[in-house]
């Protein structure tokens, strides 16, 4: 009796020590099961949208595009590119509005109000913009300050080459190369600034015939959409020159205009849409106080820059469905 009774606690004690472990299978097993439905719903649901883009050619050409542009990093690229060309964009706006009012026979006040660049940008940088046009206008420019000022200015496109060098499998240049590459990107950067306030002024006060057809633009609420359509055409030329000129493809019929037309369109739209919704966000300023205008400024330039690594894309895209035709 005493040794059936003995034995009866090291029973209990062992089916005790037995059915502990037990006790806590089902949370691991239910964790393994939600994760296992979790990745069987994303399988699911990766294997769906891969067939609603495969359902038509403009569908498969959005997926190849989103595809390579998340294979090349496009965000990252985009965020280095979107910081060099707002350290470039003052110096560029300055020795803009310098050389504008020196070598361009017109009053200040009509070249700040006709700018076309202003046009193509959300409300709240148009003081950014025209103060640091305007800020070199009745300076006397130094030769050293201008050259610094230009070579701070090339930064930009130096980095956008080494980008586009490392993304598409270009030949490498050597640095030299990109470095007087991207001087002559920002020499033409600050000619298209000074095109556009010369373009915008002759459209505004113009001579002869087409004065008439300016009056008739501006009475029938035109003008504007006229100025946005001829900025929108300078800025498709621009990025037709950086797609042709910064990426080496040989052997390989390149396409330009496609990206460039793409870059030029997706970029002012969302500049359209951002100046529309930014003034709407009451605590943007809140957050942000003085700086508001440098984050919008900031993130302007980033949308411009992703607009333009997804033109690059749709370029090379064209290309090789072209050459694998071929």
């Amino acid at each position: 009796m005493a040794r059936e009774y003995s034995d009866r606690p090291g029973r209990a004690s062992s089916e005790t020590s037995q059915t502990l472990p037990a006790a806590s299978d089902p949370p691991v097993s239910y964790q393994r099961a939600r994760l296992g439905d979790l990745l069987g719903r994303v399988r699911e649901t990766s294997s769906v949208v891969e067939r609603f883009f495969d359902g038509g050619p403009l569908r498969r050409y959005v997926w190849q595009l989103a595809r390579s542009m998340e294979m090349h990093r496009a965000g990252r690229n985009a965020n280095a590119m979107a910081f060099d060309l707002f350290l470039a964009l003052l110096p560029m706006l300055a020795l803009a509005g310098w050389a504008l009012t020196h070598f361009v026979t017109a009053g200040e006040e009509s070249l700040r109000a006709n700018s076309l660049l202003a046009d193509l940008t959300p409300d709240e940088l148009s003081g950014i913009i025209r103060t640091h046009f305007e800020s070199l206008s009745a300076a006397t420019l130094a030769p050293v300050a201008a050259i610094s000022g230009w070579w701070l200015a090339s930064s930009a496109f130096h980095t956008m080459i080494g980008v586009f060098e490392e993304a598409f499998d270009c030949p490498r240049r050597p640095w030299w190369k990109s470095r007087l590459l991207a001087l002559g990107y920002a020499l033409v950067g600050m000619a298209v600034l000074v095109l556009s306030s010369v373009l915008g002024m002759t459209l505004t006060t113009p001579p002869g015939l087409l004065g008439e057809l300016m009056v008739q633009l501006r009475a029938h609420g035109l003008l504007r959409h006229t100025l946005v359509f001829v900025g929108l055409s300078v800025m498709t030329a621009f990025f037709a020159l950086l797609y042709g000129v910064a990426i080496q493809r040989p052997g390989v019929r390149r396409r330009i205009w496609p990206g460039a037309t793409l870059a030029a369109g997706l970029g002012s739209s969302a500049s359209f849409l951002f100046g529309y919704y930014a003034p709407q966000v009451a605590r943007f300023a809140l957050f942000y106080g003085g700086l508001a205008a440098v984050a919008i400024l900031l993130l302007w330039l980033w949308v411009w820059c992703v607009a333009l690594l997804l033109g690059a894309e749709l370029n090379v895209l064209l290309e090789d469905r072209q050459r694998g035709r071929a």
